[in-house]
This record gives C-alpha cells, sequence and structure tokens, in this order.
C-alpha cells in the first residue's frame, strides 16, 4: 500500500504529465514544422547544388559543340587528301621502277631496240627530279593527315562528352524536379501546420501522445 508521501510525489507527477500532456499538440507541432523545415531547406540546398552542376556541364558541352562546327569539313578534307596520297604514291612507285629499268637495261626486253644513253641519262635525271618533288608532297600530305587524324579523334571523343554529359544532365534534372515535387508537398504541409491543421500522419502520431494522457488518467483513478 501506498503511504501518503508515495501518492504525493505521483499526484505531483500526474501534474506534470498533464502539463506537459496539454501543450503537446502544440510542441509536437512545432517540432514537426521545424523537421519539415529543416527538410525543405535540405532539399532546396541540394536542389541549388544539381542545378549549378547542371549550369556547369551544359557549359562544357556548349564548348565542345562549338569545337565541332569544322568536324564535317575536316572530315572530308582527309578523304580528299588520302585519294590524293594514293595516287602520289602510285605515281612515286612508276618513277622508281622506271629508273631501276633504265639503269639496269641498256636494251628494250620486249622489242630488243637499244635504248639511247641520252635518252637514257635525261629520263633518270627527270624522274629523280619528280622523285624529290613526290617524296616532299608525300611529307606535307602525311604530315596534314596526321593532324586531321588528330581533329578527328578529339572530335570522337568531344561526341562521347557530350553525350555522357547528356545522360547526367538528364539524371540531374530529374532529381531536381523529384525534389521540387517533394519540397512542393512539404511546403503544403508547413502551411496547413502553421494554420492550425495537422496532416493525418501528424494526426496519428498526436493520437500517440492522447493515448498515453488516457493510460496516466486510469493510473491516477486507481490511487
Amino acid at each position: 500500500k501506498l503511504d501518503f508521501l508515495d501518492k504525493l510525489l505521483i499526484n505531483n507527477g500526474f501534474i506534470i504529465k498533464n502539463i506537459e500532456i496539454s501543450g503537446i499538440n502544440r510542441l509536437n507541432k512545432d517540432d514537426i514544422i521545424k523537421e519539415k523545415e529543416s527538410a525543405f531547406n535540405t532539399n532546396k540546398y541540394h536542389i541549388k547544388e544539381k542545378i549549378e552542376e547542371i549550369e556547369s556541364l551544359e557549359g562544357d558541352s556548349k564548348l565542345l559543340a562549338d569545337d565541332l562546327i569544322g568536324e564535317e569539313q575536316n572530315k572530308e578534307k582527309r578523304s580528299k587528301l588520302k585519294d590524293i596520297s594514293v595516287t602520289l604514291n602510285d605515281k612515286f612507285d612508276r618513277n622508281r621502277k622506271m629508273i631501276f629499268f633504265l639503269k639496269d637495261n641498256d636494251d628494250c626486253p620486249t622489242c630488243k631496240q637499244h635504248i639511247d644513253e641520252i635518252f637514257k641519262s635525261e629520263t633518270i635525271k627527270e624522274k629523280n627530279e619528280q622523285q624529290k618533288e613526290l617524296s616532299k608532297g608525300l611529307t606535307k600530305l602525311h604530315e596534314q593527315l596526321e593532324r586531321l587524324d588528330t581533329y578527328v579523334d578529339t572530335h570522337r571523343a568531344a561526341r562521347k562528352f557530350i553525350r555522357e554529359n547528356d545522360i547526367e544532365i538528364a539524371k540531374l534534372k530529374s532529381s531536381v524536379t523529384e525534389l521540387e515535387k517533394f519540397n512542393s508537398k512539404l511546403q503544403q504541409e508547413i502551411n496547413i501546420l502553421t494554420s492550425g491543421t495537422v496532416s493525418e500522419d501528424d494526426t496519428k502520431k498526436l493520437d500517440r501522445n492522447k493515448r498515453d494522457e488516457i493510460k496516466i488518467e486510469r493510473q491516477k483513478s486507481d490511487l
């Protein structure tokens, strides 16, 4: 059996608890508002971060896209240079064979006629001069082709980078959209709570507190 002091302490506990419960709706609502406002601000910060990242990626893609303006011209030029290279190499090989032929033969193997020495000497000299010019031309041509190959490879890498950027931008935009939707819902709930109306989820929380109050009242009646 409880003595007077025990009952006094219990009653004081009930008084304190009742005071807590009487203001619990207001206190819980304030806490819920703070919680939702915190979530709202956190989402807002992440939205800002993602938008900045989107703008950065879009800026990078624009710079790369500007560099791609001459891509088709470079491809076309490289194709033409390759055709010219084939022609020059073919002429170079034919001249080389002619020089070897004239150096190795005094008579024509086919018609058996003698090859004039003056003709042979002048022809060899002419072909050697042509070879020098062809060699210089082929060297310059190969240098141009190497530069164009580098441009084409750079363009290919840029296009790949832009595609990857586009995918990442799409993901970020989707994330921003979802966060904005969630923040819109949070703002509505905050407005309702501020105006004094509690949402269904918040009502359930308050109901649990009400059940605690009923339990205390029952215990108090047993004293």
